[in-house]
This record gives C-alpha cells, sequence and structure tokens, in this order.
C-alpha cells in the first residue's frame, strides 16, 4: 500500500540486536508517511527508532497519540498483543532493529489533527491523519464505505488515501475494495452474521516463534492457512484440511518450508475456509 517501510522489515529484524545507544534519533529514524487502518488489523504503521549514528534503537516504546481524533474507534485488543491501549494513546514496543509495529483494528477516519508519535519519551514525528476502509467507524469494511471513498475520489482527502499519494484516486478504491468484509473479531450478529462469526486470531502476538491461531468456523469446509514475508513470498504452508464447524486451533511451529526457524520479523498469514477469507500480521522476535 506504498508504505516503504514493510517491504524492508524481514531483513531489518534479522540477527542479533545491536547495542543501545543514548537515545533515539528523530533525524536518523523513519515513520510511516500516513496512518491506514483496517477493523481485521492486517494495515500495518509502522516506525523504525534509530541512534544518532543511525544505529538501530531496540528494546524501548514507541507511543502514537490520537486524542485529537475522537471519529477514529480503536477496538478492544487481547492482552499480550503487539500494542496496548491507554485511552486515546497506543504503544508497541520496539523489536530488536528498532522496529514498531502497529497493526491497528480500528476503524473511522480523522484529519486536521496533530497525532504525534513518540520513542522513548522523544517526538518521532507528527501525522496530521487517519485514513480507514472502514470510514464509517462501525469496524466493518461494507459497501457503504467503498461508497464514502468512492466520493473522495478526485480529491486530497487523507482519510482515504491508502497508498499516501496526496491524492485519492481509483487504485485507492482499489485498494479498499481488497478489504471489503473485513471486520473486527469481537463483532457477532452486524450484517451477514455467518461471515461475521469467521475469525482467525494469531496467539501470542507478538511471537518468540511458534503461534497458535485461533479459528472461529461458522460451517464445515477446506481451510488453507499460509505465511508470507512482507515481500508477499510464501514462507509455510500451516494447515490445509478439512474441518468442521466450531472452534479449533491451527499451530505453526514458527518454521518455514525447509523447516528452519524464520528470522525475526513481520509476517502476514491468509486463511481460507470456502468463499471466506481472513488476513492479518504477526511479529516474531526471539
Amino acid at each position: 500500500m506504498g508504505r516503504l517501510t514493510i517491504i524492508t522489515f524481514a531483513g531489518m529484524l534479522a540477527g542479533a540486536a545491536p547495542a543501545r545507544g543514548d537515545f533515539p534519533a528523530p533525524e536518523a529514524s523513519q515513520v510511516d508517511p500516513c496512518i491506514v487502518t483496517c477493523p481485521s488489523g492486517d494495515s500495518v504503521f509502522a516506525v523504525i527508532a534509530r541512534q544518532p549514528n543511525g544505529n538501530p534503537w531496540p528494546y524501548g516504546e514507541t507511543e502514537v497519540h490520537l486524542c485529537g481524533c475522537p471519529d477514529v474507534v480503536l477496538a478492544p485488543v487481547e492482552s499480550g498483543g503487539p500494542y496496548r491501549i491507554d485511552a486515546c494513546r497506543v504503544s508497541a514496543p520496539t523489536w530488536p532493529h528498532g522496529v514498531s509495529a502497529f497493526p491497528l483494528e480500528s476503524g473511522g477516519v480523522c484529519s486536521g489533527a496533530s497525532i504525534a508519535i513518540y520513542c522513548d519519551g522523544l517526538l518521532m514525528g507528527i501525522r496530521s491523519a487517519v485514513a480507514s476502509f472502514d470510514q464509517d467507524g462501525d469496524l466493518v469494511v461494507s459497501e457503504g464505505d467503498l461508497a464514502i471513498v468512492g466520493g473522495k475520489q478526485g480529491t486530497g482527502d487523507p482519510t482515504a488515501d491508502f497508498d499516501c499519494d496526496d491524492m485519492v484516486t481509483a487504485a485507492d478504491l482499489d485498494i479498499a475494495a481488497g478489504h471489503a468484509g473485513h471486520y473486527h473479531a469481537s463483532l457477532v450478529g452486524v450484517g451477514d452474521t455467518r461471515g461475521l462469526d469467521f475469525a482467525v486470531r494469531p496467539v501470542p502476538n507478538p511471537s518468540r516463534g511458534p503461534v497458535d491461531f485461533v479459528l472461529r468456523a461458522p460451517a464445515g469446509g477446506r481451510a488453507v492457512l499460509a505465511i508470507f514475508d512482507p515481500a508477499g513470498r510464501r514462507v509455510a504452508s500451516v494447515f490445509d484440511h478439512e474441518v468442521e464447524a466450531g472452534t479449533r486451533g491451527l499451530h505453526w511451529s514458527g518454521r518455514d518450508a525447509a523447516g528452519q526457524q524464520v528470522r525475526n520479523g513481520l509476517y502476514f498469514y491468509r486463511l481460507t475456509l470456502g468463499a471466506l477469507s481472513a488476513r492479518g500480521a504477526v511479529v516474531v522476535a526471539r
């Protein structure tokens, strides 16, 4: 989605953590150009904190202050998730090689705000808007949301600029359409109940390696779960079997198709169950 950081995560998080220096330096750090959210958490805002000499700043904490965005709905997150919510502030650990990842499970939009991003108390940058595939903030990406995005085409409205190019175009509508039907897993009984009963969640996330995916299946069918790196390459095929309706766990060992432990970094999962599908992010940080 036009975010320069994501495609480099796997390499930047790999290997041993560097030594921690005195403080993170905003001028040497990198903050994604725009904040884009999806209720299912499959859009990631990232910050890479570095020291003045360019070395990563590991084992700190990054905060995103959304207090000036009252229309942004932050869905509740489970304990041990990739980030924490404290009122209007969202915080995430700075993992080895300085990366903080925010796969915000959120809806609603914001513009004209002053969204401050801090790392260990130092201001890293300010963003003025939050774009979301869930434009109306009901934590479901519906046809209505796509219609709202379509109505913003040809403008510079940052709340629908998903590729961060300062203009809402057909490309942004295509990106949003790819998230149609996504929802937050806490919702049951909104719209198409059968579709909303379908959910998958990785636990723990971040993980030190192995991950258990909790699958909630509204009906039986063939379930396929795969792991991908940020460049879209398939890393591992976790599960490909028929399942019955109900809740079950799918275990990923944290190893790739060759049986090797994957490197530290950000990975994406995709699970399909018949015509239903779910995507999301998982962080491996040993």
